[in-house]
């Protein structure tokens, strides 16, 4: 993710290509403010499991990414909530 010029770079993507996607000036700021909340030092989404554990100051303890599982149910319950009428479907890069 590169902030300042304002994209996302997409790592083997769909047909294994890379691609660069623009990353909006408002999506950033929310980015930032998720991450000043959530602070790990090398994740943005950390798999905190269920009990969300923190350290004193408020850093999570994960040692781990986000699981896939959990990134799907959260994109589901975002279309849902959006009402965004198409189904939304998920395809790692190890399926091909």
């Amino acid at each position: 993710m590169d902030a300042e010029r304002g994209w996302v770079h997409a790592h083997r993507g769909k047909g294994a290509k890379d691609r660069y996607v623009p990353l909006p000036t408002t999506t950033v700021r929310l980015l930032r403010n998720y991450w000043a909340s959530h602070r790990h030092s090398c994740l943005l989404f950390p798999a905190d499991g269920r009990k969300h554990d923190l350290a004193k100051d408020g850093i999570s303890q994960a040692r781990t990414p986000m699981s896939e599982t959990a990134v799907q149910g959260a994109m589901k319950q975002i279309t849902k909530k959006l009402r965004f009428g198409k189904k939304v479907m998920w395809r790692d890069h190890a399926s091909g």
